[in-house]
């Protein structure tokens, strides 16, 4: 299993060069409302459940406890 550091540095790795590409083919600088579908698109091809499986965030405490209790690992 790969320490979760080392996951969150990948995850962090596909997005910079990710978003650096869509910047190029589009053109235009990406806000932070355009990288939240990035995020849920990851979601989906890694087949995770929560963003936070893919994303590093605060998370309030229902949300990490409601996680903890399903299984779902948050960055």
């Amino acid at each position: 299993e790969i320490p979760c550091c080392i996951l969150e540095h990948i995850i962090q790795q596909f997005f910079k060069r990710n978003i650096q590409r869509v910047q190029r083919l589009l053109d235009f600088p990406l806000g932070r409302q355009d990288i939240l579908p990035l995020y849920r698109l990851c979601v989906q091809l890694l087949g995770k459940a929560h963003i936070g499986e893919v994303q590093v965030s605060m998370w309030d405490e229902d949300t990490m406890a409601a996680c903890d209790a399903s299984g779902i690992i948050l960055l």
